[in-house]
């Protein structure tokens, strides 16, 4: 039986020099030790980098100092409650729906076009606000629109006015109805901001244009020389493109300016932000941000666009959550293009949980797709077994899912701005069995608290059958056995359980092989300090197709019996719990 100790990090032994500030575990077998850090099993000697012991704020603040782990510094912080039982929804404002043609831009094509990476289609707000009771019957509860502010391109992210929305979506008075709309409907709202760089068109750039060294706005941008040149750009640039000057967040009027756009999003009614390339700007900027944003309402919520590691922003002073592209890397290794077998995936997604602290897990923001990828069905290669498991695992996975406008309905489309296509509101266009699919599943996690804020347990990762099944628990709930709606007896002290959505706890199990297999799950004796309490006349619900499944007695260990499962299917058992 392999023994596993906690120890404490030694100063030499582990990166970072703090002594006490982080811990690693030692496992201990057949005269051996091998030890886990944040990275992965490590051998003796090897360099250890320790997860972080967060503290208690107050621990911090009598010494006025946070504490160092692995090079970060590190912290206890809190992430917004809302945000890991919402179910998120991106919308790109030009192509979800048009409401008000009299606002389309000249030239706007047929909304049903290929979308092009200068064309517009002619969604505006009032497309939005009249979609609300679509989001609202989908079981949305938060959307995250792309950019809204004015610009001339349709992707809106080149800004010349961080106050005013885009005419060619409204103006300020609709967005604020449409935000209260969308509160009255259960439903909250998050902004794109862009804070790296802006348009051309945006006064300060046109002034140095103007004005070239003698301007006061000559140090809001990188300028090699004067006078300033588009093509090609003698400034600093996003990506090098001359469009989108970069900004100089450094310089204290630039930072004044977001600043006052930030609060007055957020004194209209904006729940939260969602940071466009903030790699691109130095963490003192979004340190200051934090405090900013948190001071006004602590409740918003902050996510960055990264797509590797955010460890560095989720320290506790920058970010809540950042966009989980690593996990979607993952889903798609896996279900997509079948780059590992299910013990390899199960593997990979154990680390991205172990690298970032369980507050900011909680409320990971997870993407199967969005306005900078290939669509999931299109990436799956129109396999829609492979893209619904993708979608099974989001909808059950720890975090918040968020769905990219239409993927629920089937559209298809390659990498930007293929993927940026309009909403097919012709129920002729739409995939049925996916947006079936999606309703079942979202409605699961919006009734279960186990799928939205309960741990994650690995019940079974099989290679060989390409079996992966684990286990969501709410809370100290354990599992008693009983059908859906009535009463267990002979649980503990035959105490009577009646199933509610907080007393559940839902075992996901998924076929990702190429055959069918006969699924006997044997969940064991004890998960997660916690005994299975089942009778052999127990019938657990499968939520997914409305059929109970049998549990056997097998020499007194409980196993579930899923039948046959064809490949690519999936289940989601929902077991009554107690409390232990």
């Amino acid at each position: 039986m392999a023994r596993g100790a906690l120890e404490a990090a030694a100063a030499g032994s582990v990166s970072g020099s703090a002594s006490g500030t982080g811990y690693v575990f030692r496992i201990d077998f057949a005269g051996r030790s091998l030890w886990l850090d944040q990275h992965g099993v490590k051998h003796a000697g090897d360099q250890l980098v320790p997860w972080a012991l967060f503290l208690p704020e107050s621990e911090f603040s009598r010494g006025g100092e946070s504490s160092h782990c692995g090079g970060k510094q590190v912290r206890y912080f809190e992430t917004p409650d809302w945000v890991q039982d919402a179910v998120f929804y991106q919308i790109f404002p030009e192509r979800f729906a048009d409401g008000d043609p009299t606002n389309n831009p000249p030239g706007t094509v047929d909304w049903y076009a290929a979308p092009a990476s200068d064309n517009f289609f002619g969604g505006d707000l009032r497309g939005i606000r009249n979609k609300i009771p679509y989001l609202k019957e989908l079981g949305v509860t938060a959307v995250y629109l792309n950019p809204v502010f004015c610009s001339h391109s349709n992707h809106k992210y080149n800004i010349y006015d961080y106050f005013r929305i885009d005419p060619v979506f409204g103006d300020n008075e609709l967005f604020a109805q449409l935000i209260e709309d969308l509160h009255s409907a259960g439903i909250r709202v998050i902004m794109d901001m862009v804070y790296n760089h802006t348009a051309v068109d945006f006064e300060p750039f046109r002034d140095v244009m103007e004005n070239g060294a003698a301007s006061r706005y000559k140090d809001w941008y990188f300028f090699h020389d004067f006078p300033v040149r588009l093509e090609p750009p003698n400034y600093e640039c996003w990506w090098g493109l001359w469009h989108m000057p970069k900004l100089n967040t450094g310089n204290p009027e630039v930072e004044n300016y977001l600043f006052e756009a930030t609060r007055y999003w957020l004194k209209m009614g904006a729940d939260g932000f969602r940071l466009d390339v903030p790699c691109e700007i130095p963490h003192e900027f979004w340190i200051k941000y934090r405090r900013l944003v948190k001071a006004i309402n602590p409740e918003a919520y902050i996510v960055g666009e990264i797509w590797d590691d955010g460890g560095p922003w989720l320290a506790g002073d920058q970010f809540d959550a950042v966009m989980n592209y690593c996990l979607r890397d993952e889903i798609v290794a896996f279900f997509a293009r079948h780059q590992k077998d299910v013990r390899q995936f199960d593997t990979a997604l154990a680390r991205l949980r172990l690298a970032y602290p369980p507050q900011a897990n909680r409320v990971m923001f997870n993407v199967l797709g969005s306005h900078d990828t290939k669509r999931i069905l299109t990436i799956s290669e129109g396999n829609s077994d492979a893209a619904k498991l993708a979608v099974l695992l989001q909808m059950t996975y720890p975090g918040a899912p968020c769905i990219y406008y239409g993927d629920e309905v089937g559209m298809e489309g390659g990498k930007d701005p293929q993927c940026r296509g309009g909403f097919p509101w012709d129920p002729a266009r739409q995939n049925k069995e996916m947006s079936a699919w999606y309703h079942r599943l979202i409605a699961l996690r919006n009734s279960y608290a186990c799928l939205r804020t309960g741990g994650f347990r690995t019940i079974a990762a099989d290679p060989a059958n390409g079996i992966y099944a684990y286990l969501r628990t709410h809370g100290g709930a354990g599992v008693a056995g009983s059908e859906p709606g009535a009463s267990a007896a002979g649980g503990l002290g035959g105490a009577d359980v009646k199933r509610t959505s907080d007393n559940m706890v839902a075992l996901v199990v998924m076929n990702c092989g190429t055959e069918a297999r006969e699924v006997l799950i044997e969940p064991g004796s004890q998960y997660g300090g916690h005994w299975w309490r089942w009778q052999s006349t127990d019938r657990p619900f499968e939520a997914l197709s409305g059929k109970y499944c049998e549990i056997e007695d097998s020499n007194g260990t409980a196993r579930i019996n899923l039948g046959t499962m064809a490949p690519g299917a999936g289940a989601v058992l929902l077991l009554p719990a107690l409390k232990m």
